[in-house]
């Protein structure tokens, strides 16, 4: 495992396998001490959410990553006061980061003796942070946590466990259900942190999301555990502290007891949430299949679907292509579903992060491996002049563009017009006309405005995304000059008045034919 050491104590190896960890737990029983911890208000407690939530099985193989604060010291201490009853095999995870030099080196000998002190095998782990922040964009929170699960899976392995048991309590819920939603989150981020959540395979429990901070410390007072604390919490420099420190406070004086709804709210959320998921889930198994590196599905199988469906199967898609969570936001699973909802364009490609895409061609959705094709120019000419009707093909659209030339007398303009139909004077714009992509510093005077504009801020203005404004056609008279953007902007050229004797009239189309 790289940049990580693994190390274990408290228990002798037997075939691969640390055995006898109960028979070390000697001091702990003394004197009726089981008995004390098992009728301890807050085991109570804990044994009760577990039991509700299931969230271990009987004789489960256990791995509790402690720090040395008191929310994982209480959890590691009252897994350990219920391993007899369920004859759960409890081992503990720590992570020295190195990172608050001799309090994190005092963290772990403090954990090393709290485990030999219970009986309970330890894996000590140090980690080289400033070594993996390269890896993680020079975030060492993200480097420190993704080092810290890569121990917990190393020490879970070892063990044999069969989960990670975290120390998150109701505070840190009510923490993150605020942070969530000053960030925007939907349902399900505001569901928080879950009982029970799966990282890269790693299942991960959460048995204290119901205790708040001051049960757990005085948890640990009543039972002499004297667990450390770290300095780094103190520090407002990180987002969450400062919600700990100053937003909750202060919320908590205009409304007190705001925390204890803030978590019933987040579990509440994560229930329907799961639901929800659930039912997503199985709209994707039913209306998706992989083929090679790619996943396709049709799209009347997502418009079928509740627009909140919608956006989850989006996820979930995204979920299994490996994306990182953080890249899955809001923004992006929106652009996603209006690309499928849309009635045009019916062809679009949108980057899901550097190495996948999601694409539409008509009906067919696909997401999977991006192609790094630079997009190509193109140019066609036809001459309105010379012809009644004609249409130019727009293969990097997935579309036409239709024209006609008509005497005024016969031409009729659509009730309702849109951006994608234009007409103009046949006879104020130079032939022959030419449909291309964009070019350096082209401008057009528009329609309405008293100036020119930019194509680029046509497209900017116009939300065009960035993958088609280079093959997103625009028309030009033999002179060069523009007279349509389709889909956004008519140049004031070549109107139509009642000097106009012949009209070409033209169409930026999907499907369907204009002129029938």
């Amino acid at each position: 495992m790289a940049g990580v050491l693994v190390r274990r104590s408290g228990g002798r190896v037997r075939g691969g396998r640390l055995v006898d960890e109960r028979q070390r737990a000697v001091i702990i029983f003394e004197s009726g001490a089981v008995g004390r911890m098992l009728t301890d208000g807050l085991t109570r407690r804990v044994e009760r959410t577990i039991r509700e939530r299931s969230l271990f099985a009987h004789g489960e193989r256990i791995v509790v990553g402690v720090s040395g604060g008191a929310d994982s010291v209480a959890l590691l201490h009252v897994l350990c006061a219920l391993r007899e009853r369920y004859d759960y095999r409890v081992a503990a995870a720590h992570v020295n980061h190195g990172l608050r030099g001799d309090e994190s080196d005092a963290e772990e000998a403090y954990v090393r003796a709290l485990c030999e002190r219970l009986g309970t095998p330890c894996f000590a782990t140090r980690v080289d942070v400033s070594g993996a922040l390269a890896a993680h964009g020079n975030n060492l929170q993200s480097a420190a946590r993704a080092l810290r699960f890569e121990a917990f899976r190393a020490a879970t392995e070892a063990w044999e466990a069969g989960a990670t048991a975290l120390g998150h309590h109701a505070d840190d819920q009510a923490e993150t259900v605020l942070m969530r939603l000053l960030r925007g989150a939907g349902a399900g981020g505001l569901g928080g942190i879950r009982f029970v959540a799966e990282v890269n395979g790693l299942k991960l429990v959460r048995p204290l999301l119901r205790n708040k901070k001051t049960e757990l410390e005085a948890y640990c007072e009543r039972h002499g555990l004297a667990p450390r604390f770290d300095s780094s919490n103190a520090k407002r420099t990180y987002f969450r502290n400062a919600i700990r420190l100053d937003l909750l406070p202060y919320i908590m004086k205009l409304r007190p007891g705001a925390a204890d709804s803030l978590r019933r709210a987040a579990e509440l959320s994560a229930d329907e949430d799961e639901l929800l998921d659930a039912l997503a889930s199985e709209r994707v198994r039913e209306a998706t299949k992989r083929e090679g590196g790619a996943i396709r599905a049709e799209r009347t199988a997502f418009l079928e679907a509740h627009i909140a469906l919608q956006r989850r199967m989006i996820k979930i898609i995204l979920n299994s292509l490996k994306l990182d969570e953080n890249a899955i936001d809001f923004a992006k699973v929106e652009r996603i579903r209006e690309a499928i909802a849309a009635d045009l364009p019916t062809t679009s490609e949108i980057r899901t992060s550097a190495d996948t895409a999601f694409r539409r061609s008509y009906d067919a959705l696909e997401w999977g491996p991006y192609r790094r094709e630079t997009p190509k120019p193109y140019r066609c000419s036809f001459d309105p002049a010379g012809a009644e009707a004609g249409e130019v093909e727009l293969p990097a659209v997935g579309g036409w563009i239709e024209w006609r030339n008509e005497a005024v007398d016969r031409f009729r303009p659509p009730e309702a017009a849109d951006a994608f139909e234009v007409w103009f004077d046949a006879d104020r714009a130079p032939t022959p006309w030419t449909v291309r992509t964009r070019a350096p510093g082209d401008r057009m005077d528009v329609f309405g405005l008293n100036g020119s504009k930019s194509v680029k801020d046509i497209f900017v203005d116009g939300k065009l995304p960035k993958d088609q404004r280079e093959v997103w056609p625009v028309v030009t008279d033999a002179d060069g000059t523009l007279l349509w953007v389709p889909g956004f902007r008519r140049a004031a050229a070549a109107p139509v008045d009642d000097r106009t004797k012949r009209v070409v009239a033209m169409r930026l189309r999907f499907e369907g034919n204009f002129f029938d």
